[in-house]
């Protein structure tokens, strides 16, 4: 774990080394590219001077194929982890943007807004300049689902066991990085939902039989060769053979066609979530709520993001098919294409029903990434947490519920729709024959008894604020528990007559008589304005609206 202790410096210093060490790995990209070049040129002069005898020519092409390819997936590797680097200077860059104040040109989630919400309009949670739109660091757009719900759930249960993750988040900073940088990485075509959905729908038109003959049909292929290089039959039963498995193919090649058109698109999600899931699981987790979500994926003998590696390949591999070479002659002596559908099909019936689970995960992590960015922030100047403890009293409280009679009711059906016995619909009701007859139209009611809990605010009012005019501060009991509703609505009370106080009704300590340039000793406290006078006391009629609000009001009738 790495603790952000100061985030300007931390991010200026994460920006210069990512920058340096992209710019040391682009140097190492050159020397891989003129490696390539020069094996690929020795290759073709190697395959020019021994033309004439073509199976030492073979053998050149072949090694020189392969050194060439190994040398270009080095320089693949190298590339992607350049680009890696490169996000990460940016985020950092964009990290000290937004310290500084400019961030309001981020998304600022201004579709999620709902006046039917109970506050989110009222705190700012989404539109420009809003809270949202300062913390929110999702990478992907299912996190910054989960992040919008999270915000809009007003939810006080677990808020102990929330608060712990983002706690432990909140000092890794550089795996928090690691995994945002990772999560940009791959432009995604299909959503997760909608992947899981085509994954849930789709039936397998191939069974085992056609995988073991793709099998012995490549084992053929390959003794048919090599039978026709060494001349002991004609090389044309090798092209006979060839046609004969493109026409294999052809016969699937509609179904094929149709996986590979979806599968093409979704193959970048699932290198995404690998990636996100390797992150997962390689670390070590102390709060309950990160450890239960790290469990989900290693629930299989295999890890997930092993599991998601192994389906991702055999897209891969599927999706060599666009290569014409290799359609013609992967198809034509290996059947390439049906074993990795059937490869394909597999790893669905296999898997369809956990990807949701694994999924569920690295949208949690990338929304707690945000929680625990703007936590790190926020408290780098040493504040140290503390527990927030929401007491609730509970209340019994009986719901009553009317249901009039349609075609096709009977008492056990409308029963259980409403969470309530037969016997109790029965009883109340006084019905005949146990519930037997019952007539269209006919009103039921049924009371259920149920528990509704009260959330009581854990804020408690600082004697400090309590005004009293001219004299020493009223104390306040220190432990009052003070509703936050009732504390800002509350009206003060009007502190007793001073006999230094001006006649005329006026309040002590709010009269003319105090001065701006009082000491600090017991001087009273500046003159204050009355909120209203008397003499423009008017009275408006205002028509509530939907999405109004008594602050809204107030401010449109200044």
């Amino acid at each position: 774990m790495d603790i952000m202790e100061e985030p300007i410096s931390f991010y200026k210093a994460q920006r210069n080394h990512h920058q340096a060490t992209s710019k040391a790995i682009f140097k190492k990209m050159g020397w891989f590219s003129v490696l390539r070049l020069l094996v690929f040129g020795v290759t073709i002069f190697g395959i020019y001077l021994t033309f004439s005898n073509w199976k030492l020519a073979f053998i050149i092409g072949i090694v020189g194929t392969g050194i060439f390819l190994y040398l270009l997936s080095q320089y693949t590797d190298l590339k992607q982890s350049r680009a890696l680097h490169k996000r990460l200077a940016k985020l950092n860059e964009e990290e000290l943007e937004i310290a500084s104040g400019n961030f309001h040109q981020r998304p600022d989630g201004r579709q999620f807004q709902d006046p039917k919400h109970a506050y989110s309009l009222d705190i700012d949670l989404f539109g420009r300049g809003s809270f949202f739109q300062y913390i929110n660091r999702t990478a992907i757009a299912e996190g910054t689902q989960t992040l919008v719900s999270g915000l809009l759930a007003n939810d006080t249960a677990n808020i102990q066991t929330r608060q712990e993750a983002i706690k432990e988040l909140a000092v890794m900073s550089k795996w928090r990085q690691r995994y945002s940088g990772i999560a940009q990485g791959v432009e995604v075509e299909h959503s997760a939902r909608s992947i899981i959905k085509w994954l849930r729908a789709y039936q397998p038109f191939l069974n085992t039989t056609w995988y073991w003959l793709t099998i012995a049909f490549c084992g053929a292929s390959v003794s048919l060769i090599a039978l026709g290089i060494m001349e002991i039959i004609p090389i044309k039963y090798a092209g006979y053979w060839l046609i004969l498995g493109l026409a294999i193919t052809g016969k699937f090649l509609k179904q094929i066609n149709k996986v590979a058109q979806i599968t093409e698109k979704a193959k970048d999600t699932f290198r995404q979530y690998t990636l996100l899931l390797e992150q997962i699981e390689n670390t070590n987790f102390e709060s309950d709520l990160l450890r239960q979500n790290q469990e989900k994926i290693n629930s299989e003998n295999l890890k997930a993001s092993q599991i998601f590696s192994k389906f991702s390949k055999a897209l891969d591999a599927l999706d060599n098919r666009n290569n014409l070479i290799s359609a013609i002659f992967g198809n034509g002596y290996l059947l390439w294409d049906l074993r990795q559908t059937y490869h394909i099909e597999q790893w669905i019936t296999k898997y369809a029903d956990k990807v949701e689970d694994w999924f569920e995960v690295v949208t949690l992590f990338d929304a707690f990434n945000s929680l625990g960015n703007y936590a790190a922030y926020e408290s780098s100047d040493g504040v140290t947490w503390t527990s927030l403890a929401v007491p609730t009293t509970e209340v019994a409280q009986d719901v009553v519920t009317r249901h009039v009679v349609v075609a096709g009711d009977t008492v056990w059906r409308i029963s259980r729709a409403n969470g309530v016995s037969v016997s109790s619909v029965v009883a109340e009701n006084n019905l005949p024959r146990g519930g037997a007859l019952i007539r269209i139209g006919q009103t039921l009611t049924m009371t259920k008894r149920g528990v509704v809990k009260t959330v009581d605010s854990p804020v408690t009012l600082d004697p400090s604020i309590v005004i009293s005019g001219g004299s020493a501060p009223e104390e306040a009991p220190a432990e009052a528990a003070v509703p936050v509703s009732d504390a800002e609505d509350e009206t003060p009370a009007e502190p007793a007559d001073s006999p230094d106080s001006d006649s005329g009704g006026e309040e002590a300590g709010l009269g003319e008589g105090a001065s701006e340039s009082d000491s600090e000793g017991d001087a009273p406290l500046p003159a204050l304005e009355p909120l209203v006078s008397e003499s423009s006391t008017s009275d408006v009629l205002y028509t509530v609206a939907r999405g109004d609000t008594l602050i809204r009001i107030a401010f449109r009738n200044d």
